[in-house]
């Protein structure tokens, strides 16, 4: 494993009602973005949660809303 994989694995996650309140939008529509692939992360155990790293949420921010989001 290089510096950038151990970095990213010791991410902080969110789960998908994290991002909902973050963004103010519903589960569903977290769940929307993942799936279509517009929002980036990864379902753990036997695929029925979902986790988004924090960078993943702070890039979408970015993308959705503009530099000045953070």
């Amino acid at each position: 494993m290089d510096d950038q994989e151990q970095g990213e694995a010791l991410e902080q996650l969110l789960t998908v009602a994290d991002v909902a309140r973050m963004f103010s939008v519903t589960s569903a529509t977290v769940r929307e973005w993942l799936v279509s692939g517009e929002l980036k992360g990864f379902k753990i155990g036997k695929g029925y949660y979902w986790r988004i790293p924090v960078s993943a949420a702070s890039d979408y921010a970015t993308q959705r809303y503009g530099a000045n989001s953070e």
